[in-house]
């Protein structure tokens, strides 16, 4: 762990979660920051999202249990890797992901 890390809580969720300064001022579409968003929220957030993230893509009733099927874990991915980013595949777990989909709220 970096010793810059501080825990702090989602701004979406209310959830605790890992805070620390970036190394890649550059990483899209995620990178580290000192406040903000855990990684399930941020990955809602980049699929909401309609100007920075694929919002404009998903049809209005998408169902988050299709994040659960392999081509599209693949190919998000891909976007990561791309992008540099600094969130990784290894730290998004899909179930917490799908179960904060629509409320964002804290369990």
């Amino acid at each position: 762990m970096n010793p810059q890390s501080k825990s702090v809580f989602c701004q979406r969720c209310g959830d605790r979660c890992l805070a620390e300064p970036t190394s890649k001022s550059n990483a899209r579409p995620f990178r580290k920051a000192s406040r903000g968003l855990c990684a399930p929220c941020a990955v809602c957030t980049f699929f909401h999202d309609e100007d920075g993230g694929v919002g404009f893509a998903l049809p209005p009733n998408f169902d988050p249990e299709a994040l659960r099927l392999p081509h599209i874990q693949e190919q998000f991915a891909r976007a990561l890797v791309v992008g540099g980013s600094e969130l990784t595949m290894g730290e998004i777990d899909w179930d917490e992901v799908i179960r904060k989909w629509s409320s964002g709220a804290a369990s």
